[in-house]
């Protein structure tokens, strides 16, 4: 309670955070970024898409978000029997690392994984090892981590 002025024995000490450099849009840091709360690191609501794969297995997607899903053509995939699709997409420099994890279809009958990468692509294989064959529409999460070969 009351008015006046505020008196210190010693003046403040303030100390401006060592975050690098930050911008609107980016964050540049030389020490590690953490996060300590449930939500995690990853993109923004907008930044991801979705797309849905035409005529077979094998055809090429283009997916140009940092982000997304694809959902798989439904043809059949017979047992012990690998399928390479190409995911065109312009935020891919050669040198990223484009995660995969299946998000929908029959769980752990399927092997998935990046198999080439290169400046506006990556390729997805895709093995069925359920012991039969399979026609699924598998949805596939996908992430892009970037990164510098320098």
């Amino acid at each position: 309670t009351g008015t006046g002025t505020l008196v210190l024995a010693t003046s403040p000490s303030l100390v401006t955070p060592n975050i690098g450099a930050a911008s609107g849009t980016a964050l540049a840091s030389t020490v590690s970024i953490t996060s300590s709360g449930s939500s995690g690191i990853g993109y923004v609501t907008g930044a991801g898409g979705t797309v849905i794969q035409g005529t077979n297995k094998s055809t090429a997607v283009t997916l140009d978000n940092i982000s997304g899903q694809i959902t798989m053509n439904g043809a059949n995939l017979n047992n012990n029997t690998a399928v390479t699709f190409r995911v065109n997409n312009n935020t891919i420099s050669a040198t990223d690392v484009p995660t995969v994890a299946i998000s929908g279809g029959t769980a752990s009958v399927y092997f998935i994984s990046v198999v080439q990468v290169a400046a506006g692509y990556f390729d997805i294989a895709v093995i069925n090892f359920s012991g039969g064959a399979l026609a699924e529409a598998l949805e596939i999460n996908f992430a892009v981590i970037k990164a510098a070969n320098n």
